[in-house]
């Protein structure tokens, strides 16, 4: 039976070729959320020293409070005089054009976590008999998306997040990558000792994530008794194959499904 060999996002641009709409899209949308992680870690470390507040620059480039306030809360369709002001009240700084080729290009691991103590008790925690609440188990859950970005008040915005299967033509695919964001709840009277965070694409290598419990909160309000941990593992230069992409966390005493997400081949239309 003939199959169709994988063929790289970058097909196009390996071959100069056309390049389709939603190749150049995605593109687009990673420039735009290049330069608004840059800026925003420009004024980060200029309000991080005492330097600067929202308010004071939006007085250097006269713009509401509220406009900046949205500039900086989260990634948005910025042109190059936006950025250029923004440059120039938060650190007086222009920006210098340069560029790098995809083809052949090493692509940089990505980390961040972050976790939540004292988290409320979900409505699905049952009672005993005796009116008191059973301690509920460990749980995990990943949502699957092509890129994240944290926002100046630490929100999270997940770009193109997978609702269902992820569809592809033919028996494989290679994309520059994907974010497997993931949720793990412990009950605070059971922390965890360890925690791995992996991901197994269908025929590929598994990549993992090694989470650093010093930093963990543990709980301290007892109406809220559960620990909370979310954070995203990038698995960059994938090939896509028809099957389950596997997703589990490893603790100290067992390995919990969080759920994964399947690869569907679309099926040729009928002549």
């Amino acid at each position: 039976m003939p199959t169709s060999q994988p063929q790289s996002m970058l097909y196009e641009l390996e071959h100069k070729l056309p390049i389709p709409l939603e190749k150049r899209a995605y593109f687009h949308a990673r420039v735009l959320n290049s330069f608004y992680q840059y800026v925003l870690l420009k004024f980060m470390e200029e309000e991080r020293a005492g330097r600067l507040t929202k308010a004071e620059l939006g007085r250097r480039i006269e713009r509401a409070p509220a406009v900046i306030s949205r500039l900086l809360g989260a990634p948005g369709n910025w042109g190059l005089e936006t950025v250029t002001d923004l440059l120039l009240g938060i650190c007086g700084e222009e920006l210098v054009p340069s560029s790098t080729p995809l083809v052949g290009r090493a692509f940089r691991n990505y980390q961040h976590w972050e976790a939540q103590a004292n988290a409320p008790i979900p409505p699905t925690t049952s009672t005993s008999t005796t009116g008191v609440f059973n301690i509920p188990s460990r749980i995990a859950s990943v949502v699957v998306c092509d890129d994240i970005l944290f926002g100046l008040t630490g929100k999270a915005f997940l770009n193109g997040v997978y609702v269902s299967d992820i569809t592809i033509h033919g028996n494989a695919l290679a994309i520059p990558q994907l974010v497997f964001y993931f949720t793990v709840e412990t009950p605070k009277e059971k922390p965890f000792k360890k925690l791995t965070l992996k991901v197994v694409p269908f025929g590929t290598a598994p990549t993992q994530l090694d989470i650093p419990l010093e930093s963990v909160p543990q709980s301290t309000n007892p109406a809220r008794p559960k620990i909370i941990v979310r954070a995203p593992v990038l698995v960059q230069q994938i090939m896509l194959r028809p099957g389950k992409i596997e997703t589990t966390v490893i603790t100290e005493s067992e390995e919990l499904d969080a759920g994964g997400i399947w690869v569907t081949p679309i099926a040729p239309a009928l002549p």
